[in-house]
């Protein structure tokens, strides 16, 4: 094998390196999964406050645009950043160091989308009235 004494120093700075660059790609994504968060929150209070306002009803043609834009939005589309399996970190998650080491992406919880089932129930109830 090698005899040199700077193998090891370079095997750690490999190792060092490859952990350093999976988790700027972990925070990355979560950074991105907030962004996505942000944004379909801003569609649905967008849809709501259209709801809520007498003078304007929202039309059904628009209320179904913002309605695929926000499943879309949450289904993690082409430009949502989302991975291949298209789970991500979540953004108030933090990374840890096993998770870097095994390589794995954090669990994303359906939490976030429970609720968003729940505002679009309560938007299709409204419209049905």
């Amino acid at each position: 094998m090698f005899s040199s004494p700077y193998v090891l120093h370079v095997f750690y700075g490999l190792a060092l390196t490859s952990i350093s660059m999976n988790l700027v790609s972990l925070r990355r994504t979560a950074e991105d999964e907030k962004y996505r968060i942000t944004a379909q929150l801003s569609i649905l209070d967008s849809i709501r406050q259209q709801l809520q306002d007498a003078k304007e009803p929202l039309s059904t043609a628009e209320l179904e645009r913002l309605r695929r834009l926000a499943l879309s939005s949450k289904m993690g589309g082409e430009g949502a950043g989302a991975g291949a399996d298209g789970g991500g970190a979540s953004a108030g998650t933090d990374v840890s160091w096993s998770a870097i080491f095994r390589g794995k992406a954090p669990v994303v919880s359906e939490e976030t989308s429970k609720w968003d089932q729940q505002d679009l129930e309560t938007i299709r109830k409204e419209l049905s009235k």
